[in-house]
């Protein structure tokens, strides 16, 4: 754990002594001691102090006048997962986010912003599909056929290459309007259950998504062996969601026995401009022991941080599932409750969600 002490002034108090000694037959026009700040700054001339998660730093206030004493400031932080402080005022990442410092001296207050970043953790590549060649690599992969998999998704998933296919060094998932086992719709689901499996490290994949109203490509992942029951007990880990009914959404979320899709279930979502049509990386990184023995998921766009959550303390399986083996899903599902209606038109062009690879990392310690 690094410790540095913050050479420059992070935070002045400048804070006036105005003593008024009235006279014992007047009514005092102000209180006893009166202190007023006039002053706050914090340098280096920035709005927040960065710090890495694990990371310290102290910050030592000037006080004025010179019988002000820094053990009379009391310290609090407004987010203890976030960043904590001591009464010495050193100040400790602990996980990625923003918060405010305060410094109290009687009534008055000075705050600083922290930013804490993520510390750089390593991984090493244990497994990936870069979609080379003419066909899909079953050594990775399985179709899952077959339709109402819930969210009242409209598609018939196929086998064989009418819906997925390898061309050009990617994996192609087309949704296509045409009848099929009662279905007015078929598409493709890619799943690699009992092939290619993880439990901690990172999981990446590029993805374009196609447009379109009715669209819901995902980029999701689900237990291996259900080591706790069915779902949702077991969990799933939903890495990417777009909504084709809000073009510029894209989502995650995780499901427990707890909360899940029935309700209360976490998730965050946000916009991005080019969504659609237009490669992006998606990702999470699935971290062990990541704040005081707590494990965390955090879920990336481009290699940038964009949300986290974590483990409960004191919380069983029914809260956290996430200490099992998980396999990786693609599809692109057609309707449902983020799809929303479907408007054919769409497929007067190709309604295709393209994967350029999928990747996996373990952690190295």
């Amino acid at each position: 754990m690094k410790k540095k002490s913050l050479v420059l002034l992070l935070v002045t108090l400048l804070l006036s002594l105005v003593a008024c000694v009235p006279d014992k037959n007047d009514e005092p026009t102000n209180p006893d001691v009166f202190i007023e700040p006039t002053a706050i700054a914090i340098a280096p001339e920035q709005e927040s102090i960065i710090i890495k998660e694990g990371e310290q730093i102290t910050i030592n206030p000037i006080l004025t006048p010179s019988n002000a004493t820094k053990s009379a400031l009391t310290w609090q932080s407004n987010n203890n997962k976030v960043c904590k402080v001591d009464q010495d005022g050193v100040i400790t990442g602990v996980g990625y986010g923003k918060t405010v410092v305060i410094a109290m001296y009687g009534s008055l207050q000075a705050t600083v912003v922290v930013r804490v970043e993520a510390s750089e953790r390593k991984y090493e590549l244990i497994w990936e599909d870069n979609f080379d060649g003419n066909s899909l690599n079953m050594a990775n992969w399985s179709y899952k056929t077959g339709t109402n998999f819930g969210n009242q998704e409209k598609q018939y998933c196929t086998e064989g290459t009418n819906n997925a296919y390898v061309r050009d060094g990617y994996l192609h998932i087309e949704a296509k309007k045409e009848s099929y086992q009662g279905c007015n719709y078929t598409s493709a689901r890619l799943e690699s259950k009992d092939k290619v499996k993880i439990c901690y490290g990172k999981v990446e994949a590029r993805i374009s998504v196609p447009s379109g109203a009715g669209t819901w490509p995902a980029f999701w992942m689900m237990p291996n062996d259900n080591a706790y029951g069915a779902w949702p007990t077991s969990g799933e880990i939903d890495i990417m969601e777009h909504w084709g009914r809000e073009p510029q959404i894209v989502s995650h979320a995780v499901h427990t026995g707890n909360a899940n899709g029935m309700g209360n279930h976490w998730s965050s979502k946000y916009n991005i401009s080019n969504m659609e049509n237009n490669f992006h990386t998606f990702g999470i990184e699935w971290i062990d022991n990541y704040e005081n023995g707590l494990d965390a998921i955090i879920f990336t766009l481009d290699g940038e941080v964009k949300a986290r959550t974590s483990q409960t303390k004191n919380g069983t399986f029914r809260d956290w599932p996430f200490d099992k083996d998980f396999y990786i899903i693609l599809n692109l599902a057609i309707g449902g409750s983020l799809g929303g209606a479907v408007n054919d038109a769409i497929f007067n062009s190709p309604v295709i969600m393209k994967v350029d690879w999928v990747r996996m990392y373990k952690p190295v310690n």
